[in-house]
């Protein structure tokens, strides 16, 4: 069976080093101090498993002067201060997991330096919708694995972004696929080696061509495949001109 419980990456290591489950999903990688912890408490470390990818999304207000942003912008607002027509950066609790694949996104060198004054931490991302829709000067972080669709109705919308050679886009299919939305993170499932076989059987399932084929029905981009460019072509290849 499948539970879902609030809290993200970090209740969900502890249900499985606790051996209340056989799979946890998680939104950043194991740490290495986890995978110690892990070592200590049960004999070994987890297995760690690549199933979807997503996009980090941005949310703003619909009366946001900004049209798009830049990783830098979004740099300065985390680190060190206000932009011109943005206070404030609402994200989900840290322990969610997405803050953490925020940061590695934005400085992979210095991840720890994204946590100035401007960084407000809410409970989940339907606390950080709610706060951006009542605040006109402020940014909300949330991931497109599991924002609501209809994100208009509930007063706020996805601004667009830039990378540092590129022009800006929103998160979708394609753009996160062929890596031009530049801020993305992996849905991961983690196991432990010598636990039961039914965990080991799900997450051989989720990584086979069946499993990821079955994971794009449900709406979502497989961390298994990628992108291709089809061209078509009146002249097949070889025939005389």
């Amino acid at each position: 069976r499948v539970i879902r419980q609030g809290g993200g990456t970090l209740p969900a290591l502890e249900q499985l080093i606790n051996r209340r489950c056989d799979v946890a999903f998680t939104l950043r990688p194991v740490s290495p101090a986890e995978q110690r912890l892990f070592l200590e408490t049960t004999g070994d470390t987890v297995l760690v498993t690549r199933i979807a990818l997503g996009g980090l999304v941005i949310l703003a207000t619909a009366d946001q002067p900004r049209a798009a942003l830049g990783l830098a912008d979004l740099s300065q607002l985390a680190r060190t201060g206000p932009l011109a027509t943005i206070d404030r950066l609402y994200a989900p609790d840290p322990n969610s997991g997405l803050w953490a694949a925020f940061r590695n996104g934005l400085s992979p060198e210095e991840p720890d330096s994204l946590h100035g004054p401007n960084v407000i931490f809410l409970a989940d991302e339907a606390a950080v919708i709610a706060a951006v829709a009542g605040d006109s000067r402020s940014l909300g972080l949330g991931s497109s694995l599991s924002l609501p669709e209809n994100l208009a109705a509930r007063g706020v919308r996805v601004m667009p972004l830039s990378g540092a050679d590129s022009a800006p886009v929103l998160p979708d299919y394609e753009t996160i696929g062929n890596a031009h939305y530049p801020l993305f993170h992996y849905l991961y499932a983690a196991s432990r080696p010598g636990g039961g076989l039914e965990g080991s059987m799900f997450i051989t399932h989720l990584t086979s061509v069946r499993g990821q084929r079955q994971i794009e029905r449900a709406g979502y981009l497989p961390a298994q495949q990628a992108l291709r460019v089809v061209v078509l072509s009146t002249d097949p290849i070889g025939a005389p001109k």
